[in-house]
């Protein structure tokens, strides 16, 4: 069976995200685990890289500061 990854912040339902995403977060351990402000330049550089959906979570952390990215 097929997880997704999501992210959410810390206190709301989050939101599914590209699976190409969740393989590169996999690689880099940082799926399962917090994102904040100094997480931005790793999430640009895998925008710049055109990784589908990093731009969404750069966003969430913009809009609250701290977020809780997971696969379920």
């Amino acid at each position: 069976m097929s997880m997704n990854l999501k992210w959410q912040p810390t206190y709301n339902v989050g939101q599914s995200l590209a699976d190409e995403l969740k393989y590169f977060l996999r690689r880099a351990e940082k799926n399962n685990k917090n994102f904040t402000h100094c997480d931005i330049p790793y999430l640009e550089g895998l925008r710049d890289a055109g990784i589908k959906d990093a731009d969404t979570l750069i966003e969430a952390i913009e809009k609250y500061d701290y977020i809780t990215v997971y696969e379920e």
